[in-house]
């Protein structure tokens, strides 16, 4: 005889329970996984280069090996780094992208940054395929996926997938968005007078956003990669982004550059830079 018990609840307050635990659990987040994931390896991390080719000189899968020490050896680009770690803490997730990069005709071996924003626009704040859409970044947290695009590929892959090889970016975020400290506010509002940057129209504030990714470009508080010393690759750091009252990214900002809203299309023109984010979640088994 089937047993049917565990659904069965002989009371209001046991509906309730049983209603948080057959329904409720049945998606389980995984953003705190990949977090995790991204944080052990980031800290048992011995060589790293950012590069859009492998050890071989070509396209290839991301070369991220763990060594017979324990340390990392990561030498990918930005989405072979966000695209290693989903695929072992939220491969449906992780296949979803995939099959989406399929649909725009991406010929990477992975999907590129253009491809993870673009799934992310179409969630909204709904649920699909293992995301739940995050629209409004102040409410992002550890092991959320953040993406933008760049020129042509906001649109669509171009047919050609040597052309542009800068897709925009990808990102494990590091946390919440954090206010910018009071030194930074000064350092901000004099680049903003000397007119070195200016910011987005209809910013209602600035904030930092910690991240786990892989570039070429150090960010603030950076934990390993230096213009002086020419690192690149893995790692921690803090990006700005400038939001609008609903949270949504109007802009962002490197060290040592202005604010970035726009972005110029294959039509010639500057357009707004679309910035999307979103959590990864998979189905509870049975569920």
């Amino acid at each position: 005889m089937q047993n049917t018990s565990m659904c069965k609840p002989a009371s209001l307050a046991g509906m309730l329970v049983m209603l948080f635990c057959c329904t409720g659990q049945a998606q389980a987040d995984q953003a705190a996984d990949t977090y995790a994931l991204a944080e052990r390896i980031l800290g048992q991390l011995s060589d790293t280069r950012y590069t859009h080719r492998g050890q071989t000189g070509a396209a290839a899968q991301p070369d991220i090996v763990q060594q017979q020490d324990g340390s990392y050896r990561v030498v990918t680009d930005c989405s072979g780094w966000v695209s290693y770690v989903l695929s072992r803490t939220a491969p449906q997730s992780m296949n979803a992208i995939r099959e989406f990069a399929q649909q725009l005709k991406d010929r990477q071996k992975w999907p590129q940054a253009y491809v993870y924003q673009q799934f992310f626009a179409t969630l909204g704040n709904g649920t699909a395929q293992g995301w739940q859409g995050v629209r409004d970044l102040r409410e992002l947290r550890a092991g959320d996926v953040v993406s933008w695009c760049l020129n042509q590929h906001c649109v669509n892959a171009p047919p050609d997938s040597a052309q542009a090889a800068d897709t925009g970016h990808v990102m494990i975020a590091a946390g919440p968005l954090q206010p910018l400290e009071a030194d930074a506010l000064v350092q901000l509002q004099t680049l903003l007078q000397r007119k070195q940057s200016s910011l987005p129209p209809s910013t209602a504030v600035v904030m930092q956003m910690p991240v786990i990714d892989a570039s070429t470009l150090p960010h603030y508080a950076d934990s390993s990669r230096s213009k002086t010393t020419g690192t690149s690759g893995l790692g921690r750091g803090n990006i700005y982004v400038a939001l609008d009252e609903a949270g949504q990214v109007l802009g962002i900002q490197f060290p040592g550059a202005a604010f970035r809203y726009t972005y110029r299309g294959s039509d010639g023109r500057q357009h707004t830079l679309h910035v999307n984010a979103a959590r990864p979640f998979a189905n509870t088994p049975g569920q």
